[in-house]
């Protein structure tokens, strides 16, 4: 700012204005977009920290995790296969549709997570399995 407020005072050379939206619209939309992939990576992270080793040691429902590590893997396919440029501002319509779609099959998966298995077929509805829900609680 003191190198512009020096060359205005001198008023040697006019000044130049550029239009913000011009020069920084595709970069705030870019922005935008990294943004919402850091929050989708970080729900996938959660996922597979939480469905890990140790979830299968306690439960002993190696399938049952599996198949809901696939379900997370199946949410991820269209972010990763876009058939178009996701930083260009004209698929902003067609972002936000992929963009929906991944939240929505989170919640689906953890609505399933809590409501697919009777609370007597729970492994961590027992006593025995309470400390070690906990522990697996606690290391995600």
């Amino acid at each position: 700012m003191k190198v512009r407020e020096a060359i205005e005072a001198n008023g040697r050379d006019n000044r130049w204005e550029f239009s913000r939206p011009m020069l920084f619209d595709r970069t705030t939309y870019m922005s935008e977009i990294c943004t919402d992939l850091s929050e989708m990576v970080e729900i996938l992270d959660d996922f597979y920290k939480f469905l890990g080793p140790e979830l299968k040691a306690v439960t002993g429902d190696t399938e049952g995790i599996d198949a809901v590590i696939a379900r997370v893997q199946e949410m991820v396919r269209p972010v990763e296969s876009l058939p178009f440029e996701i930083f260009d501002r004209e698929h902003a319509g067609e972002w936000a549709e992929v963009k929906a779609k991944f939240y929505k099959d989170n919640e689906k998966i953890k609505v399933g997570m809590e409501t697919e298995r009777p609370q007597a077929q729970n492994p961590f509805s027992t006593k025995r399995c309470t400390m070690a829900k906990i522990d697996v609680l606690v290391k995600k």
